[in-house]
């Protein structure tokens, strides 16, 4: 836990990421075998102001919301503040749950009960950090846990979140785009993203210096592994 007088750092939120992951009620499939659901989060930072959020309107849609954007509706009467941080994480699925989903069809019944526990994870970090950084003084908000947060299932283009996790953590460092546009991780692709946005200083993690720096086929044509598995063949 970060102590009230302790400053808010990239060490300090790494630890309790990974702290609240660790001893998560929810983190072994109680209902099913009790094997693990996440493993080691991985965690990024970024800078809300960044310009390459700026493109996020056109690439996931109109209604895609700026870091300012949703902050400001979580405090409506605040001033824009001088500093504000992305705080992003990715939980990547145990390799029990991972390796169960290799069939050629349908979802593993690991996966399929994972799925459900790693996103109760997932909202139990975003309501702990935005917990833990009021009683440091900040104002944090996770906007996947609002009201304001909204899919639009008929967008032409496929359904688009008013708040995209994988574009968020791409931002903070933590993987690139794939062929079939998922992010892949230093740990794959077999994981869930989470991120809040705070009014705090924090130094951005590096970026790849490519957009699809992870995915083989889209830099030089090679793997395509994706292709083939694809049970649509799409």
């Amino acid at each position: 836990m970060l102590s009230s007088s302790a400053p808010t750092t990239v060490d300090s939120l790494q630890d309790l990421i990974a702290n609240q992951v660790r001893e998560s009620n929810f983190n072994h499939l109680a209902h099913l075998d009790g094997s693990p659901v996440s493993d080691a989060p991985l965690v990024g930072f970024a800078d809300a102001y960044d310009p390459l959020i700026g493109v996020f309107k056109r690439v996931v849609g109109p209604s895609h919301l700026s870091p300012l954007e949703a902050w400001q509706k979580a405090f409506p009467s605040a001033s824009p503040p001088d500093d504000l941080s992305i705080i992003a994480w990715v939980l990547p699925f145990s390799e029990v749950i991972s390796k169960s989903n290799r069939g050629p069809l349908l979802p593993s019944r690991h996966w399929a009960h994972g799925r459900l526990y790693i996103e109760a994870v997932n909202n139990q970090v975003r309501d702990r950090l935005v917990d833990e950084l009021a009683e440091q003084g900040h104002r944090a908000v996770a906007p996947a846990r609002t009201d304001f947060f909204d899919v639009d299932w008929e967008s032409p283009a496929g359904p688009v979140s008013t708040w995209s996790e994988r574009h968020y953590c791409y931002v903070a460092g933590l993987g690139t785009f794939g062929l079939n546009r998922g992010l892949i991780t230093a740990r794959g692709m077999s994981m869930r993203c989470g991120s809040i946005v705070a009014d705090v200083a924090l130094p951005p993690t590096e970026r790849e210096g490519s957009l699809a720096a992870h995915c083989p086929f889209l830099e030089n044509g090679g793997c395509g592994v994706c292709i083939d598995r694809c049970p649509v063949g799409a």
